[in-house]
């Protein structure tokens, strides 16, 4: 299933058809859009649920968010909610800035354990990045997170070859290329996180939903969010946030917000 999904053209992808309310969600860092099929599917009976993944080019959040702003345009595809998972979640944000400049109203936001901006600290070093890659790849296959390799030394090309190895003993088969090209999309994708300093807030409702994220921390937003956002904690951590025993919380908390706001 995720390599089907992630070796996809990128783009805008439907991942339920159906009417109104409208929920669109933008990639987490490192591409793939596989870790929202679920949530889609939790969601009630009737939702159209789309989704922006990456496209193979921008290291900035604002390239990202006007790319897919300009594809939700050209479908005529303005969401009743905008949001994504970490890295997404500032992407979306982004998005609902560009609308606001342009004088449309944005649409409620769902932030999914969204570092507020300017959080994220500095680059990290390579054995940090592989670490966190390999958080987010676990994530997004649903694989118990207490089989993913604790180190991956080395260059990137032992690295992978570690972690291809590591993913065929849970009963993934990936292909060490294909982890190597999905590494250098969450490096590009980890430069836009650390570099987006947006400096003025919208206005505009908001669902926050912390896993990782300490509550001081996610209290920065209400600097860039001039409506005072709902903050709910879920167990569980950043990785495990859209876990299957998760998904029936964060549908149940998107819709809410979508009734509050029609």
């Amino acid at each position: 299933m995720y390599g089907h999904s992630l070796n996809g053209i990128g783009g805008l992808h439907v991942l339920r058809s159906g009417g109104s309310p409208h929920l669109h969600l933008v990639h987490p860092g490192g591409g793939g859009i596989v870790a929202y099929q679920g949530l889609a599917a939790a969601l009630p009976q009737g939702w159209t649920v789309t989704a922006s993944d990456d496209t193979g080019q921008g290291d900035s959040v604002e390239w990202l968010a006007g790319t897919y702003l300009r594809e939700l345009l050209g479908r005529s595809y303005l969401p009743d909610l905008l949001g994504g998972w970490s890295l997404g979640g500032l992407v979306a944000f982004q998005v609902a800035r560009l609308l606001a400049a342009a004088r449309r109203p944005p649409p409620p936001l769902v932030l999914l354990d969204t570092p507020p901006p300017g959080t994220s600290g500095t680059m990290p070093d390579r054995a940090r990045m592989n670490l966190e890659f390999v958080g987010m790849l676990w994530s997004s296959l649903g694989l118990p997170v207490d089989r993913a390799p604790q180190r991956l030394d080395g260059d990137d090309e032992a690295a992978m070859r570690v972690l291809a190895e590591a993913l065929r003993s849970a009963g993934e088969a990936l292909e060490k290329e294909f982890l190597l090209s999905r590494l250098n999309t969450y490096r590009r994708h980890r430069r836009a996180l650390v570099s987006y300093a947006p400096a003025t807030p919208i206005a505009t409702p908001s669902l926050i939903i912390r896993g990782a994220l300490r509550e001081d921390v996610v209290l920065g937003w209400r600097r860039l969010l001039e409506v005072d956002p709902t903050v709910v904690a879920i167990p569980g951590g950043h990785y495990n946030l859209l876990a299957p025993a998760n998904l029936p919380m964060v549908a149940s908390l998107i819709c809410e917000l979508s009734a509050r706001e029609r």
